[in-house]
């Protein structure tokens, strides 16, 4: 089964809409890591310079919760870059405030340690 199969009947499931607007907004990371673990690839990443998370797998195609994502991203940062503000996007209790600043940082971070490999 390919990623966007899955995720049609995944969502085709949701009786409640609410439930579907959870993964849009808050719970991406979530969703993002199902997709990950449902299919053993790819890299939850984050939506540079957004506060979006999708999965991209192998083929550099990224996923969210309504399918094929088609935001407008210039970047997609994998999640390890994120460090403590990955907190952020968990919501296991802990609160870690993350501005579009510490993004900004987070995309520099990223790009520098691009150049260095």
């Amino acid at each position: 089964m390919e990623p966007i199969e899955f995720i049609k009947i995944f969502t085709d499931d949701f009786k409640n809409e609410n439930l579907r607007n959870k993964f849009r907004n808050g719970y991406c990371w979530h969703f993002a890591h199902l997709l990950k673990n449902t299919f053993q690839r790819g890299e939850v990443c984050l939506t540079y310079p957004y506060g979006h998370f999708v999965w991209v797998d192998l083929d550099k195609v990224p996923y969210d919760i309504e399918g094929i994502y088609a935001g407008e991203a210039e970047e997609f940062i994998p999640e390890k870059y994120l460090n403590k503000h990955l907190e952020n996007f968990i919501h296991r209790g802990i609160s870690i405030e993350t501005t579009k600043m510490d993004i900004d940082l987070i995309h520099k971070k990223y790009k520098k340690q691009l150049h260095s490999e």
